[in-house]
């Protein structure tokens, strides 16, 4: 089975300026990611870095395939699955060979662990599914909480279910059957808060800074 690692990062943010080349632990955002990707890169065929400026993020051309992403697939209303399809694409392209499974990293999810990974990588193998996903349970929202909001099966006694950026895995049969939508079943990976949780504005970067003595520990098990 052939894996592509796949990172996505904008020059730009509507929400946080340069949110991707944001410092936090002294490293830039997206860093993160792909410093993760480089130390597990035996997991994977290949790895590859796709942004509408590719050239304003530091990476090792010997490591990471750069791919130049057209800004129409940038836009907010763009599902971000295109995005995906192209990555893939044009790694197919650059590499001469047929990939079997994306994962997708996304540098606002910046703390994972080889655990998690081999986690999604085995659901893959036992599987075969055409999409998974990561999701962690936040303990400190209930569904009273919330207001005006309507629930589903994901809600829990412990809390409710996000959905996380941390890792998504996608079939090449999806990304090229035409037919891109949320209705194939799904496996689904469980990471804690303190790695699954979402950078999206500025407060969320002070709330992930918090969660970095912990991860330090896990890595180093």
């Amino acid at each position: 089975m052939r894996i592509l690692a796949l990172v996505t990062a904008k020059s730009y943010s509507t929400r946080v300026a340069n949110k991707s080349r944001k410092l936090i632990m002294g490293k830039p955002l997206y860093k993160w990611t792909i410093d993760f990707l480089v130390r597990n890169k035996r997991w994977f065929d290949a790895i590859a870095f796709s942004s509408d400026a590719p050239e304003l993020f530091t990476l090792i051309p010997e490591k990471i395939l750069k791919i130049t992403r057209p800004k129409s697939l940038c836009e907010d209303n763009i599902p971000h699955v295109l995005s995906v399809k192209h990555g893939l694409l044009q790694s197919e392209h650059h590499y001469g060979i047929d990939f079997d499974y994306v994962i997708l990293f996304q540098p606002t999810n910046p703390f994972r662990t080889e655990t998690d990974l081999m986690m999604m990588i085995n659901f893959i193998e036992k599987y075969t599914p055409m999409i998974g996903k990561t999701y962690y349970v936040d303990d400190n929202i209930q569904p009273g909480y919330i207001l005006g909001a309507t629930f589903d099966n994901e809600i829990n006694e412990k809390g409710i279910v996000i959905r996380s950026g941390s890792m998504y895995c996608y079939a090449r049969k999806y990304l090229m059957g035409g037919h891109m939508h949320d209705d194939y079943d799904s496996v689904y990976v469980t990471v804690p808060k303190r790695r699954g949780y979402n950078i999206n504005n500025e407060e969320d970067f002070t709330i992930v800074e918090s969660f970095m003595k912990e991860y330090k520990c896990e890595l180093k098990q």
